[in-house]
């Protein structure tokens, strides 16, 4: 099939044109033709049949030389006088007979659409017509406008309903092509790079954008793919880096802590402890470096689990935590209660919340309880330490945003309740901070 040709907006916009004025030509055309056909069908009389009928209704009460009504008055109106100007019959009356009376009251004047006729008796005749086309039909004349008003009121509709026709169809036509453009930067909004941007409208300006929007998608995907690359380098080599400098800390720390335990003198004692307590410092921060470097990692294959399970993986973990801090946990939730998510990930997120309220929290218990409204899970976590202070409840979960110590003497380094709210956002939900009475409330919401 051979290609569709692009033009330029100049000539779509002239096709229209042509197409509004060769329709209203014919238009015009066929209103012309249909009363030139009645006329000749004799439908319609011409403008000229008053006077027609009038001089020939002359010519026969000519012959017979006097005035008789024996005539057809559809066309013209008469009014016969007796020899004294009296109004003896007339085809008007009342006001419409005095008009014509005084119009037309010189006798020996010519008048282009009046004559008289005397007769020998002194009387006289005065016929009056106007030049108009009129239905033939006596019932259409009485129902019906005039011939020429009707044809034109016929032909105003009609082009006004063209008109309507052209305006919607042009709109129509150059909207559908806009749309084309609308939806090729919907596709770049949405980040939907894979999928080439093959469509045409047909004109060349529009054409010409709808290939920039082409080459932006691909300069964009190209971009992308290697932002995405960099970082992947870097992923990896932050990993191995961390992983490089976890076994020799591990050793500092190990040999320290043995050394701790012989007899050392007071300076000896207080030098290894302090790269004992370096050692343990710097292993901390390659656990918040390994953190932020899988910050981005992508939402795993979501799997079904009971609330009951996920609950004792979890718990597992806070248990012996909360022990050397003696402090207790209690879990409620509703009995069959299950989820569909990123367990591995979800996972990670409530072990940080359940770690950030032990660490907060100084002596009692920590609350821990799972609820359903609508089609959102609630995970409750409610611990017993300061709360969170008024710029903690604005930005406690920006990532690398560090409370004050207030609520805790422990290094924060602002990452645990950013990793939490950002597994809530990959299962449509969110993460709410609150304060209660004695303690702080964080809520971890999910789609159920």
């Amino acid at each position: 099939m051979a290609k569709k040709q692009s033009i330029g907006l100049t000539n779509y916009v002239t096709r229209i044109l042509f197409m509004a004025f060769g329709g209203t030509f014919l238009i015009i055309l066929l209103i012309v033709a249909t009363f030139l056909v009645m006329l000749q069908t004799n439908f319609i009389a011409p403008s000229n049949i008053g006077e027609t009928a009038a001089r020939n209704t002359i010519e026969d009460l000519t012959a017979q030389g006097h005035f008789s009504t024996n005539f057809d008055t559809s066309y013209f109106n008469y009014i016969y006088f007796n020899a004294e100007g009296e109004v003896v019959s007339s085809s008007l009356q009342n006001k419409e007979l005095t008009d014509v009376k005084k119009r037309y009251e010189n006798l020996n004047q010519d008048y282009s659409n009046g004559a008289y006729l005397k007769f020998s008796d002194g009387s006289y005749s005065l016929f009056v017509w106007q030049y108009q086309a009129l239905f033939t039909n006596v019932w259409l004349r009485r129902c019906l406008p005039r011939p020429e008003f009707l044809f034109f009121g016929i032909t105003l509709l009609l082009l006004v309903l063209y008109s309507v026709f052209i305006i919607r169809f042009a709109s129509k036509n150059l909207s559908s092509k806009i749309s084309l453009i609308n939806q090729a930067s919907q596709q770049v909004a949405r980040q939907d790079l894979d999928s080439p941007i093959k469509m045409k409208s047909g004109i060349k300006e529009f054409d010409s954008s709808l290939n920039s929007m082409e080459e932006m998608r691909q300069t964009l995907k190209n971009s992308l793919v290697q932002q995405w690359q960099a970082q992947q380098q870097q992923k990896q080599d932050l990993a191995a880096l961390s992983h490089d400098i976890k076994t020799p800390l591990t050793i500092i720390s190990g040999n320290s802590e043995l050394l701790l335990e012989d007899e050392l003198t007071a300076p000896q004692k207080e030098s290894v402890r302090a790269i004992f307590e370096s050692s343990q410092r710097a292993q901390h921060y390659l656990q918040v470096l390994q953190q932020v470097s899988n910050f981005d990692l992508q939402m795993k294959e979501k799997t079904e689990m009971s609330v009951k399970a996920l609950l004792k993986e979890i718990d597992e973990i806070l248990r012996p935590l909360a022990k050397q801090k003696n402090l207790l946990i209690t879990y409620s939730f509703p009995e069959g209660l299950k989820i569909f998510a990123d367990v591995f990930n979800l996972v990670r997120a409530l072990i940080t919340l359940g770690e950030n309220a032990i660490n907060y929290s100084t002596v009692g218990e920590i609350k821990i309880s799972v609820t359903k409204e609508d089609n959102y899970i609630n995970f409750v976590f409610e611990d017993t330490g300061p709360g969170f202070s008024d710029e903690g409840l604005k930005h406690a979960t920006e990532m690398f945003w560090q409370q004050d110590q207030s609520r805790s003497t422990n290094v924060n380094y602002g990452i645990g309740l950013a990793l939490a709210k950002k597994v809530a956002e990959d299962h449509g939900g969110k993460i709410n901070i609150e304060n209660k009475n004695g303690g702080a409330r964080v809520t971890l919401v999910i789609e159920s």
